[in-house]
């Protein structure tokens, strides 16, 4: 988790630096936006388990220093729609 924190307070989280060496902006753009959106999906599954009460984690809003909301905003995505 202080990986993941770490990241998603670092300046460049929106741009890969790695990626901008490719010839072609709009596929490394791509590359990165597909990349944020499954880490951001996948945050969301484990803070659910993790609040899931049937899993049974100790002091589970203090293990996750997020919620998924906030994390799809520091990663500059849009959240999916949830169905109501």
């Amino acid at each position: 988790m202080k990986t993941l924190e770490a990241f998603l307070t670092s300046v460049d989280v929106l741009t890969s630096a790695r990626l901008a060496l490719l010839t072609a902006p709009r596929v490394a753009t791509g590359i990165h936006r597909g990349a944020l959106e499954r880490l951001a999906r996948d945050y969301e599954r484990i803070y659910e388990a993790v609040m899931d009460k049937v899993n049974k984690y100790e002091f589970s809003s203090t293990l996750m220093n997020r919620t998924p909301e906030e994390v799809y905003v520091l990663l500059g995505i849009e959240a999916p729609e949830t169905a109501a």
